[in-house]
């Protein structure tokens, strides 16, 4: 993990460094298991997927912050790259969510996307995820870095300069 948060940090380091004056850099995170790591659930449930246990999880707040992705966040934070969340969450969770980001340092961003309540069944978490990039890319922002820990987080259009993926050994989303 520490590997790829210093090859994260590498890439935001040469955006900045190869940005003009007055350009607006943005870096995307994922929240679970990418900013946040949900192991307290993941161990309660035997690394099986039960929806009520991660509701749980989320409103307990017991994520706990990647230590890789926070130091990218606050290098981030110190080159006043702008961080936006992108997160398969639904919109019902977001006081939570947010309120459980900022305990565990990541104290300021710039939006945070999560599923609407009116979110199409059939819309693919690719297409979910590129579209709220996309917003990103409509507000005058170029996007230098997405950090995921599934492909589906950083596939589609418009896609980052840079991807990264963390690893993930518990689960796959399509």
């Amino acid at each position: 993990m520490e590997y790829q948060a210093d090859e994260a940090i590498g890439f935001l380091k040469q955006s900045v460094a190869n940005s003009k004056p007055g350009e607006k850099l943005a870096i995307v995170l994922d929240i679970d298991e990418t900013a946040l790591s949900n192991w307290a659930v993941e161990t309660h449930d035997d690394f099986g997927y039960i929806p009520n246990d991660s509701n749980w999880c989320v409103a307990l707040r017991c994520g706990k912050a990647i230590v890789g992705t926070l130091r990218l966040f606050h290098e981030a934070e110190r080159e006043n790259v702008a961080v936006f969340f992108i997160a398969g969450r639904p919109e019902s969770q977001r006081e939570d969510t947010e309120a459980n980001l900022k305990a565990e340092g990541y104290d300021h961003w710039e939006t945070l996307y999560l599923r609407p309540v009116d979110h199409p069944k059939a819309e693919t978490v690719t297409q979910y995820k590129s579209g709220d990039r996309g917003k990103i890319v409509a507000n005058g922002y170029r996007i230098v870095l997405n950090v995921g820990d599934q492909m589906s987080d950083l596939a589609g259009n418009p896609q980052a300069e840079h991807s990264v993926k963390l690893p993930n050994p518990f689960y796959i989303i399509p």
